[in-house]
């Protein structure tokens, strides 16, 4: 009776962590609300005759350590192929650095709506560190949006970067965050582990009891 407690025990603790799910960033006003305004994500070929694109980038910092499970954003697509490519990224000298993992979108529709994102490599993602959420167009003739928080804060953000085809800048504009949501993984809890570790060492003990006994 008491190998089978145990084992439940363990069971229960692993399904418990395995299947918690948090919300570790967030920028989506109530109800998930966003605004009608964003920014311009295009390909050099669609910025009408000037021939620079623009890849829009905000910086962000977890709530908690956790493995990336999904992304959530608010896209719109204006013209041209439809293709946009996002990529989750390290922070560098408060710049977007080293790409950590890349979804690509090709289907976004012409309305604004809430693109998820699902990792498949779940990185892990460290409580309070940097990184940043890029939004590039997947072509030169890629015309698109990302749409931005409502409501904005009075106080803006001069955490956004743009890329222009020549490298990532800090805006010097004063604008409200992009809207985008970082869910992950709970890591498990030293607690948690620890129960685990001793459950099993029991049942390798009990497994040698059993076989030599």
């Amino acid at each position: 009776m008491k190998f089978q407690t145990l084992l439940f025990v363990i069971a229960f603790a692993c399904s418990a962590q395995s299947s918690r799910c948090d919300v570790i960033y967030n920028t989506f006003g109530p109800s998930q609300s966003f605004s009608n305004d964003g920014w311009v994500i295009m390909g050099s070929e669609a910025s009408g005759g000037f021939v620079y694109s623009q890849s829009v980038a905000e910086q962000f910092r977890p709530n908690e350590t956790a493995n990336l499970s999904s992304i959530q954003i608010p896209l719109i697509c204006f013209f041209g192929t439809n293709s946009f490519v996002i990529n989750l990224a390290m922070d560098n000298s408060g710049l977007p650095g080293t790409i950590i993992e890349t979804f690509i979108l090709a289907d976004v529709p012409s309305f604004q709506t809430i693109e998820t994102l699902s990792s498949a490599l779940h990185p892990l993602l460290v409580n309070n560190a940097s990184y940043w959420l890029e939004v590039m167009p997947g072509d030169t003739t890629t015309s698109g949006a990302w749409m931005s928080r409502d409501p904005a804060p009075d106080n803006g953000s001069t955490y956004l970067a743009f890329d222009d085809g020549t490298g990532w800048n800090i805006s010097g504009f004063t604008v409200g965050p992009q809207a985008f949501e970082i869910d992950g993984a709970a890591v498990p809890e030293p607690a948690t582990v620890v129960i685990v570790g001793l459950g099993t060492l029991y049942l390798v003990g009990t497994r040698c009891k059993f076989k030599f006994f």
